[in-house]
C-alpha cells in the first residue's frame, strides 16, 4: 500500500482514514497523514458528480463481502484548484 506508485486511499462512509504518498501528491496534499479526516467527496466537482459519489458509499454496505462496485472515471479537484481523472473503484 505505501510503496505503490498506484494512488490508494482507504475511507469509511467517505471520510479518509488511510492514503499513500501517490494519492497525496496526486490530490495536492503535502502528505498521505494531512488526508486523514478529509471527505473524500469534497474532490468531487458539485452536482451530479457528488450525488453519484455520495450513492455509491452508500452501496457499499449492502455488498456482499468480497465483492466491490464497478469502477467509474472521474475528475477530482486537486489542493491546489487543478484537476485530475481518475479512475474510482
Amino acid at each position: 500500500f505505501a510503496r505503490s506508485p498506484s494512488a490508494l486511499l482507504l475511507h469509511r462512509a467517505g471520510l479518509i482514514v488511510d492514503a499513500n504518498d501517490a494519492a497525496a501528491a496526486l490530490l495536492g496534499y503535502a502528505a498521505p497523514a494531512a488526508m486523514v479526516g478529509v471527505d473524500g467527496v469534497s474532490h468531487y466537482e458539485a452536482g451530479a458528480p457528488t450525488t453519484q459519489a455520495h450513492a455509491r458509499i452508500a452501496s457499499l454496505d449492502a455488498l456482499p463481502l468480497g465483492t466491490a462496485l464497478p469502477p467509474v472515471a472521474y475528475t477530482l479537484r486537486r489542493n491546489d484548484g487543478g484537476s485530475v481523472e481518475v479512475l474510482v473503484s
